[in-house]
């Protein structure tokens, strides 16, 4: 039986081919898939990245804060926000137990010795008086207009000069008249009244120089410099929360002031402990503070505090307003080199910021820090002059995800 032979047309041959291909392409691609799902190697390459980042956060300064024993009244002898030197007298407290009967018995007298004083005098005319007059009647005149203008300082330098002008007319007065029974018995009493009020008052005079407050939120003890060593989480969070701080003086003791440094200060924010980007020590920033100003900044070492990391920068300029602001709206930016790498392979624990780099075939971790990072990639640079991370360096990326989840 003669064989029949059967031939393929060449179109089907074709199709078959190119399925070939096409199966083997899958092929490839599942067996890569596989690979990068367990792992795979990298090469770091040297780029820079921008960044510009949005933090709500807290300002923390250099100041002092000093108390005094519990006092029920003060009356301020510097404006807020004044420079002052040490030993500058800056408040009179009326310690507990001083009533505002004591102070208006005395200012009573002082009018009563005035008034007996010039029915003394009579019809004299005295032109050194009539000076002082003259000058008593300037000053208060100065005052309401200050009082109009909501002028803290000139009203507190005002009310001390023309205190001083009424002390040195009645003392004129006294060095010219000669004193009647009737003047004799005021001036005693006046004297009295004085005694007894200065029993109960108590000059407070600054220790140091700085800008001074009078102003308290609570935290200024926790949120200090000299904290800055012990900050955690949950004083950053309760501050931006607006919580009430906790109480760290004694019952018998009330703030009198404070002296703020006005050249150095500081601000601090929160990230989540897996967030990849966070504050690399020693970098300089410029961060733009909402409703105060630009700022040159850099970077502190990072607290780890549960499951948050503290970052905190320092500025070296004019505090000015933020001398009175706790909260704050900032913006980080900065443009910064260093190893491009991906992002899987950061590995963020409670000690930091690590990759695992290979060495003959073999993982070994060091510790980095995250200058950046965009989309799936990040600069990174050692966190120690022990390594070199430079391109060309071969690094694990423990897993690729295929899959991300809403918050990536």
């Amino acid at each position: 039986m003669d064989r029949v032979r059967v031939r393929v047309k060449k179109k089907y041959r074709v199709r078959r081919i190119g399925l070939a291909i096409i199966a083997i392409l899958l092929i490839s691609v599942i067996i890569v898939g596989i690979i990068r799902l367990s792992g795979f190697t990298a090469e770091m390459a040297h780029d820079e990245m921008t960044v510009s980042e949005k933090y709500l956060a807290v300002i923390i300064r250099d100041e002092k804060v000093y108390t005094a024993a519990s006092y029920t009244r003060a009356d301020y002898l510097v404006p807020e926000g004044s420079l002052v030197e040490p030993g500058t007298p800056v408040m009179n407290v009326y310690k507990r137990g001083y009533s505002d009967g004591m102070g208006i018995t005395l200012q009573q007298l002082s009018e009563e010795v005035y008034a007996a004083q010039l029915e003394q005098l009579g019809d004299v005319k005295d032109s050194t008086l009539s000076g002082y007059n003259e000058a008593v009647y300037a000053i208060e005149a100065r005052i309401a207009e200050a009082s109009l203008s909501g002028s803290e300082e000139s009203i507190i330098a005002l009310e001390q000069l023309l205190s001083e002008k009424m002390d040195e007319r009645s003392e004129y007065l006294k060095s010219i008249l000669q004193p009647t029974e009737k003047l004799k018995n005021l001036y005693d009493r006046e004297e009295q009244a004085k005694a007894n009020l200065n029993n109960w008052l108590e000059e407070v005079d600054t220790e140091d120089s700085g800008i001074i407050s009078f102003y308290f939120d609570g935290y200024e003890n926790a949120l200090n410099k000299d904290k800055l060593s012990i900050i955690s989480a949950p004083v950053v969070s309760g501050a931006l929360k607006k919580k009430n701080a906790v109480s760290w003086t004694v019952e018998s003791e009330t703030l009198t002031y404070r002296l703020i440094d006005p050249n150095e200060w500081y601000c601090a924010f929160l990230t989540d402990s897996d967030d990849a980007f966070r504050l690399a020590e020693g970098v300089t920033y410029d961060i733009s503070v909402s409703g105060y100003g630009e700022y040159r900044a850099t970077a502190l070492k990072c607290v780890i505090s549960g499951n948050k990391v503290v970052n905190i920068l320092r500025v070296n300029d004019e505090l000015g307003e933020l001398a009175y602001a706790r909260n704050v709206s900032i913006t980080v930016n900065a443009v910064l080199s260093g190893e491009r790498v991906e992002l899987d392979s950061v590995i963020n624990d409670e000690n930091g910021q690590f990759i695992d780099i290979m060495q003959d075939g073999v993982k070994k971790r060091i510790e980095i820090e995250v200058l950046a990072v965009d989309g799936d990639t990040a600069i990174i640079r050692s966190a120690s002059d022990e390594y070199d991370l430079s391109s060309g360096v071969k690094y694990w990326v423990p897993k690729k995800r295929i899959f991300k989840s809403e918050k990536d």
